[in-house]
């Protein structure tokens, strides 16, 4: 295999380890999760071509490459001097910055100029006037784009919210940016726009969600000046062994909220499953545990932070939604 056909260092080494689990023997998202390549990356995958969908729910491996890098290297190619940025620069590293409402559009294609060339219009690419350090420039497959910590910080300056910390989050899951790399771009950047939104951002990331959706509601409960959840909260028997692990909590008042998305939690059979276990949680262990769905954090309602509120014994801050 030739890993410049692949779209990014990332999505190589998760395709590996499938590879390696699987072979040419077909899997399920389930399985796929347990090697940690939860929705978004299996998504990536499946977007970059390297797996492709089967029957009932398969999955299978495929060598085809990224029709998104091959569109990306087009651009560097007539815009002199590019560099991909932004959020194509985060789709080569394994994460979408489209919403759920953009899932079904073309993933941008943006780059990046100095400041000292004037930004060109190409139907399809969106290009900006950026102060580009050497040291903020990798490549990818020979492809020149932004670094890591760059992308995210760029992410966290230009892209939505709840995307934005969703995707950096996951990026810093996959171990290819920390926050003190991120702060340090933005240092950098002191006094320029978006940069304080950026900076707030960076200080609430935290590499233990396990997907979008976790990022989503954290950043809610944050934004309605509620005290920062805990994450990834493991419930132990009497004997010590974790038998439970919860999304977002807090431990002294025995609360969780958890994001229940479609792939996992969806259908009746997942939501008789939910109500047993959290059912065992209250009554075992004495831990109230709510869930909450893609409409519900992704919705205008504030109704989420009301009914949150409720269970804190705490007034939200919020009074409209920036994101």
């Amino acid at each position: 295999m030739n890993p410049a056909a692949f779209p990014s260092r990332v999505n190589l080494s998760w395709r590996q380890d499938l590879e390696t689990h699987f072979g040419e023997n077909p899997f399920t998202a389930r399985e796929a999760r347990e090697l940690d390549i939860g929705p978004s990356r299996l998504n990536r995958l499946l977007a970059s071509g390297l797996v492709v969908p089967g029957v009932r729910g398969l999955y299978r491996l495929h060598d085809r490459p990224s029709e998104v890098l091959g569109r990306a290297q087009e651009a560097t190619k007539a815009i002199s001097g590019s560099v991909i940025a932004r959020r194509t620069s985060a789709w080569l590293m394994g994460e979408d910055a489209r919403s759920p409402a953009e899932a079904n559009d073309e993933v941008p294609i943006e780059c990046a100029v100095p400041r000292t060339r004037t930004p060109s219009r190409i139907t399809g690419v969106r290009c900006y006037q950026a102060d580009l350090p050497a040291d903020h420039i990798d490549t990818i497959n020979g492809l020149r784009c932004t670094t890591p910590a760059r992308t995210a910080a760029d992410l966290l300056r230009w892209a939505a919210p709840h995307m934005a910390l969703a995707c950096v989050d996951q990026m810093a899951r996959g171990g290819i940016v920390t926050a003190q790399e991120i702060f340090g771009v933005l240092l950098r950047s002191s006094g320029e726009r978006n940069v304080r939104r950026a900076r707030d951002l960076a200080a609430s990331l935290d590499r233990r969600a396990e997907s979008y959706g976790e990022s989503w509601l954290r950043l809610r409960i944050l934004d309605a000046g509620f005290p920062a959840p805990e994450a990834q909260i493991p419930i132990r028997d009497d004997r010590g062994v974790v038998v439970y692990r919860l999304d977002l909590g807090w431990t002294r008042r025995r609360l969780a909220i958890e994001y229940d998305g479609e792939e996992f939690h969806g259908g009746q059979r997942a939501a008789v499953a939910d109500a047993r276990r959290r059912e065992d949680l209250r009554t075992r262990f004495g831990w109230q545990v709510i869930g909450v769905g893609r409409g519900e954090v992704l919705g205008t309602s504030l109704a989420l932070e009301r009914g949150i509120g409720e269970l804190l014994g705490l007034e939200p801050k919020i009074r409209r939604r920036s994101w």
